[in-house]
C-alpha cells in the first residue's frame, strides 16, 4: 500500500513538473537590452482595449506586447490602470521609435503617442527604460510568433 501511494506521488509530482515546464516554456518574450521579458500578446482589438487595464501589477521581467495589424501612430492612455509603467513603439522590425517613460496612473485621460508610424508596442514596468538605458533605435528581438497561445 505505501509503494502504492509512493508510485501515485511521484506520478503526480512528475506530471505538474511537466505542466509547469510547457506552461512556462511557451510564454513568449522579447529580448532588449539584453534582457528577455516574458510578454503576454494583445493582438485582437478586445486584447488591445483591455491591456493591463485594471491588473494590480506587472511581475518584474515581463510585459505586454501589442501587435496591430497595420503601422499607425497608436495611442495609449492610463485608464483604470493602477501602476505606473514605460511604454515604447516599435517599427515593423522592432526597432524602438519613441519611448515615453514612468506614465503614472494620474495622467489619464492623456493620450499618449509616437512621433512616428509603430507596428508594436511594448508594455514594461516604468523604470525599465531608465534601468536598462534603453534608447531610441534599439533593436527588439519579437517572439517569432507573435499571434497568442
Amino acid at each position: 500500500m505505501k509503494r502504492l501511494l509512493f508510485i501515485a506521488g511521484l506520478i503526480l509530482l512528475v506530471a505538474v513538473a511537466f505542466s509547469l515546464y510547457f506552461k512556462n516554456g511557451t510564454k513568449p518574450a522579447v529580448t532588449i537590452a539584453g534582457q528577455t521579458l516574458l510578454v503576454t500578446i494583445a493582438d485582437t482589438p478586445e486584447k488591445r482595449t483591455q491591456g493591463l487595464s485594471g491588473s494590480v501589477s506587472l511581475p518584474k521581467n515581463t510585459g505586454m506586447l501589442f501587435v496591430f495589424e497595420t503601422s499607425s501612430q497608436h495611442g495609449f492612455w492610463m485608464k483604470d490602470m493602477n501602476y505606473s509603467i514605460d511604454i515604447l513603439w516599435l517599427d515593423e522590425e522592432g526597432k524602438i521609435i519613441h519611448i515615453e517613460k514612468n506614465i503614472s496612473l494620474e495622467t489619464f485621460p492623456e493620450v499618449f503617442t509616437p512621433s512616428a508610424p509603430a507596428l508594436y508596442v511594448l508594455e514594461v514596468n516604468a523604470g525599465f527604460v531608465d534601468g536598462s538605458e534603453v534608447k531610441i533605435g534599439d533593436l527588439v528581438k519579437l517572439p517569432e510568433n507573435k499571434k497568442s497561445l
